[in-house]
C-alpha cells in the first residue's frame, strides 16, 4: 500500500482480485477498484503523486494509474515477474525488479518507456531508493 502526500488517499493493492482499492482515509471509504496485472503487487507514488505505480509478479507488467483521473493510462511490458517498484526521489527515473530476468528496469516517467535494464543477481524482489 501508499499513501498520496497529504495522506488523504490510500492505495491498497489486491492479489486476490488484481485491483487496487483507492480510499478515502478520512471515511475510511473504498473511492473505486482499478483493475491491473495479476499477482502480489509492488506499488508506490511518485513524488508528485501523479502516477501510481504497480507491479505484478504474475504477468509481465507494470501498470501505471493516473492519480487524479483514478484509472489505468499505461501497461509497460518489461518482462516476466515485475515485483519490487520504486520511484526516485526526485521524480526522473521509476525502478523495477524483473525476477526471471535478474534485472532492475529503470523507466522514464515523463514518456512512460523503459530506458536501462541493470543485471541484479539472483531474483531480484524489493527496491528501495533514499526518500
Amino acid at each position: 500500500m501508499d499513501i498520496t502526500s497529504d495522506g488523504k488517499l490510500l492505495f491498497v493493492t489486491n492479489a486476490g482480485s488484481s485491483d487496487v482499492s483507492d480510499i478515502n482515509t478520512t471515511t475510511l471509504n473504498v473511492i473505486k477498484k482499478i483493475p491491473v496485472s495479476t499477482g502480489h503487487h509492488g506499488i508506490d507514488l511518485s513524488p508528485d503523486n501523479k502516477w501510481v505505480y504497480v507491479s505484478g509478479i504474475g504477468s509481465d507488467k507494470v501498470n501505471v494509474i493516473d492519480e487524479k483521473k483514478q484509472e489505468l493510462v499505461k501497461q509497460i511490458t518489461i518482462g516476466k515477474g515485475p515485483h519490487g517498484i520504486r520511484a526516485s526521489s526526485d521524480g526522473k527515473y521509476l525502478y523495477a525488479d524483473v525476477t526471471t530476468t535478474n534485472e532492475a528496469v529503470v523507466i522514464d516517467p515523463n514518456n512512460l518507456e523503459i530506458v536501462k535494464r541493470i543485471p541484479t543477481g539472483n531474483v531480484p524482489f524489493w527496491t528501495c531508493t533514499r526518500k
